[in-house]
C-alpha cells in the first residue's frame, strides 16, 4: 500500500509534474506515494504564526519577522467539504504566494505549515506556499520537490506520533540542534532527511496501514406494510429518518417497493425530477430506484421517500411523510456523494 497524498492545487504558479516525479524518485526505495491532483480556486487568507529572527527582505538589515501562515481552522473547514474521511494519508493544500500582493509589511514571511493534529483520523494536512522563484534557479525546473518532501517528511512523523509512536522530527531542528541541516540536499546520508526518515522507518508499516477507509453502511427496517403504503426507519450514521414506500406487491413494476436484501447506492442523475440523489443499484427486475424527496406515497413508483417524521398531510387517515426535503439534505451530506451499502430488513 502506497501513501496517499492529495494535492488541491489552488492556482500553484508552476507544472507540478515534474517536481512528483522527482518525490517519486527520491522516496521510491523507501516507500511508495500515490499523488493524486485536484483543481480548485478558492481565496487566502493570512493570521500571524510566530516571531523569530530574520532579515528584512527589501534591505537585507537583521530584525525581527513575522511569520504567517494560512487560517488552518477556516481551511480545514473548507478542505474537508471536498475531502471525506479515509480518502488520503496526506492533504495537501498548494498556494501561490504570489496571490497575497503587495499588502504586506516588509518585515514578513510566508511559510508552508504540517497542522500536527491530524485533520481526520489517519489523514494529515499541510498547507504548502509555492512559489515560482525555485522553479527557475535549476535547470529542469524541479526545485520545489524538496519543499514538498519535506513537508510529506513532517507528515509521516506527526501521523505516527498520532497513532502512539514516539518519533522524532528532525527535519526543523535535527539531533544536535542545527536548523535544516542540508535541508537543500535530501540524499544527504546524516541530513535532515536522513535523521528524519530512520526515525519513522520502524514504524513505516503501520502508519501507512492505519488509513482504513470508512465503510458507509445505511440500514432500513420496515415497520409496517398495511397493503396501502410501507412506513420504515432509515438509520445512517448517528441519524434516523422517517421511509414511505409502495406495499410489497411482488415486486411488480410501478406499484410495489424492493424487495429486501442488501445493495449499493451511488450518487446518480434521476432523469424523471432532473436532480442528483442516490441510487440503489442492482435492484432484480427494477431500475430507476431512488432515494428522493416526497410526501404522499402516489409521489413513487417503487423508489423510497425519506422525511423527519410522520403525519397525515392531507386529512386522508394515511400517514404521509413531514420535512422530506431536511431528512433528504441530512442524508445526502452524510453520505457525501460516496457510495453507500443499504440494507433493507
Amino acid at each position: 500500500m502506497n501513501f496517499k497524498i492529495l494535492i488541491l492545487d489552488n492556482k500553484i504558479p508552476f507544472a507540478l509534474q515534474n517536481d512528483l516525479n522527482e518525490v517519486n524518485q527520491f522516496s521510491s526505495s523507501k516507500f511508495g506515494i500515490t499523488f493524486t491532483v485536484q483543481n480548485i480556486d478558492h481565496d487566502v487568507s493570512l493570521i500571524p504564526l510566530q516571531t523569530v529572527q530574520g532579515y528584512d527582505r527589501n534591505n537585507g538589515k537583521a530584525e525581527l519577522i513575522t511569520k504567517y501562515i494560512l487560517d488552518p481552522i477556516a481551511l480545514q473547514t473548507y478542505v474537508k467539504t471536498l475531502v471525506k474521511q479515509g480518502q488520503y494519508h496526506l492533504v495537501m493544500y498548494g498556494w501561490n504566494m504570489a496571490n497575497v500582493g503587495d499588502n504586506m509589511p516588509s518585515n514578513t514571511g510566508i511559510n508552508s505549515y504540517t497542522s500536527p493534529l491530524p485533520m481526520y483520523p489517519g489523514t494529515m494536512f499541510v498547507q504548502w506556499a509555492c512559489t515560482a522563484y525555485n522553479e527557475g534557479v535549476v535547470p529542469n525546473g524541479t526545485e520545489n520537490w524538496k519543499n514538498l518532501i519535506h513537508e510529506i517528511y513532517h507528515s509521516i512523523v506527526w501521523l505516527g506520533k498520532s497513532l502512539g509512536f514516539t518519533i522524532n522530527d528532525f527535519m526543523d531542528s535535527d539531533s544536535q540542534q542545527r536548523s535544516y541541516y542540508k535541508n537543500s540536499d535530501p540524499t544527504a546520508i546524516d541530513g535532515n532527511f536522513s535523521q528524519t526518515y530512520a526515525q519513522f522507518k520502524p514504524y513505516l508499516t503501520q502508519i501507512i496501514n492505519s488509513l482504513n477507509p470508512i465503510k458507509m453502511e445505511a440500514t432500513l427496517v420496515r415497520q409496517s406494510d398495511d397493503g396501502k403504503e410501507t412506513k420504515g426507519t432509515l438509520t445512517f450514521g448517528n441519524q434516523t429518518a422517517c421511509t414511505l414506500e409502495r406495499p410489497w406487491l411482488n415486486n411488480q413494476a410501478n406499484i410495489s417497493c424492493i424487495p429486501k436484501g442488501d445493495y449499493q447506492m451511488i450518487w446518480s442523475h434521476m432523469i424523471h425530477l432532473n436532480e442528483d440523489h442516490y441510487q440503489v443499484m442492482n435492484v432484480p427486475n427494477r431500475t430507476s430506484i431512488f432515494l428522493h424527496e416526497m410526501n404522499y406515497v402516489s409521489q413513487v413508483e417503487g423508489c423510497i421517500g425519506v422525511g423527519t417524521s410522520f403525519a397525515d398531510l392531507n386529512n386522508d387517515k394515511e400517514l404521509d411523510l413531514s420535512l422530506s426535503r431536511l431528512a433528504l439534505g441530512r442524508l445526502e451530506t452524510w453520505g457525501g456523494h460516496q457510495n453507500i451499502t443499504l440494507h433493507i430488513v
